[in-house]
């Protein structure tokens, strides 16, 4: 059983002291002890995992007050190709970033799946968390661009009962979506304490303009022919990932086309 639905009519109360201090209403209270409790996700390819994928959602989970975010990688993306570089690499790397950056863990229940030659749909591993803990909210972490695609995602409408999803904007990108899911959004982050599911917010975070596809395609090309743009590109990976990337020999010129 999840907890009550989304009630935009709900206005917190403030009561009043003797000294005229606003006291936080039971609502609030409660609010506060959801955000504490939630479990927040980050699914992706992380093909490679670079600092537009890293910044954004530090800046959003300071927003939302969240101490601790879940790097989830993909196994087999059901909305993408298969990724380029094998899983062990990508783990890897993800690893790399929860070992620097004290917001984050590592959630390996795709990878899993994955290995059983289950294909990664958001629905399902929303469906495990909340078997295990209805009354914990959850906090699904995606990009402007996943945004925008929402309405063509396995289940979206059932998505949309067991969480909250949290959007990192990137540049280039415009909050025109379809209408089923424009009716969900919100800028106010007190939305998501009120409710535990439900609402789509558009966080303010730091804007990095940089694609896994463009980083690999920096990647793959000879030191002779690299460019200013791939310079840039380059510049957004954490120096601990483009060394594993150098160690390993990833992204080389026989790279798979995308």
């Amino acid at each position: 059983m999840r907890l009550p639905k989304l009630n935009n009519s709900t206005t917190p109360q403030l009561t009043q002291t003797n000294t005229q201090e606003a006291q936080p209403s039971n609502e609030e209270k409660n609010a506060t002890t959801l955000n504490d409790n939630a479990v927040a996700l980050y699914g992706g390819t992380f093909d490679p995992i670079h600092l537009g994928h890293i910044e954004p959602v530090k800046n959003a989970a300071q927003s939302l007050q969240l101490n601790s975010v879940a790097l989830m990688p993909c196994y087999i993306p059901p909305h993408k190709a298969t990724p380029i570089t094998a899983t062990e690499h990508r783990l890897a790397m993800v690893k790399l970033v929860c070992e620097h950056e004290p917001l984050f863990t590592l959630d390996t229940q795709e990878i899993v799946r994955g290995n059983q030659g289950e294909p990664s749909y958001t629905i399902d591993t929303l469906e495990r968390l909340a078997a295990s803990d209805a009354y914990r909210p959850i906090f699904f972490f995606i990009g402007m661009d996943s945004l925008v695609n929402l309405h063509r995602w396995h289940r979206f409408t059932d998505i949309l009962q067991l969480c909250n999803i949290v959007v990192c904007a990137r540049p280039g990108y415009v909050e025109h979506c379809d209408k089923r899911i424009a009716k969900h959004i919100t800028n106010d982050p007190k939305q998501l304490k009120k409710h535990p599911y439900g609402c789509i917010y558009i966080a303010e975070t730091q804007q990095v303009d940089v694609s896994s596809t463009q980083i690999r395609a920096a990647l793959c090309t000879k030191k002779s022919h690299i460019s200013r743009e791939h310079k840039q590109a380059l510049a957004h990976l954490p120096a601990y990932v483009l060394s594993y990337i150098r160690q390993h020999h990833l992204y080389s010129t026989n790279m798979k086309a995308q």
